[in-house]
């Protein structure tokens, strides 16, 4: 058997090779518009002044769920609300979770990039793994990451 340590490195190489060598900010926007504010001012929605770091409830998440074998479903996107949990939730009984966060931001034209998201699914992978849980594969951590994006574009 191999050294934890060992495996994790392994882990990480394998997940490079599926991302290949283009680690550069990839375009949220599917279509060849550019995305557009919408009709409202970002002062709409914001008071700059007091930002912070805190909850910012947008209009939409994606939720996935893992079969018992660890393989992710499609997963959708869903209104932001509560979600459903089982009282034997290893989050609830045992602390045990794992979060990525991503940044989306507009460019001049108005499209929206997400910042280095394969680098992201690569961690949550790694994270996954030491915690014993499964991981949804790169390219599904990327598509929800970029749909998620979409659908909240008024807030990026």
């Amino acid at each position: 058997m191999l050294p934890r340590a060992i495996c994790f490195h392994r882990a990480l190489l394998s997940s490079l090779q599926k991302v290949g060598s283009r680690y550069f900010t990839a375009p949220a926007v599917s279509s060849a518009q550019p995305s557009t504010y919408g009709d409202y001012e970002p002062s709409d929605i914001f008071d700059w002044d007091n930002l912070g770091f805190k909850l910012i409830q947008t209009d939409y998440m994606f939720m996935a769920r893992s079969s018992g074998n660890g393989n992710f479903q499609k997963g959708k996107l869903n209104t932001y609300g509560n979600i459903e949990l089982s009282p034997s939730a290893g989050v609830l009984n045992y602390g045990q979770g794992l979060i990525e966060g991503t940044k989306a931001y507009r460019v001049d034209d108005g499209r929206i990039f997400i910042f280095r998201p394969q680098e992201n699914a690569i961690r949550m992978a790694i994270g996954a793994e030491r915690m014993c849980m499964p991981s949804p594969s790169i390219q599904q951590f990327v598509d929800a990451v970029k749909l998620t994006a979409l659908a909240n574009k008024r807030w990026v």
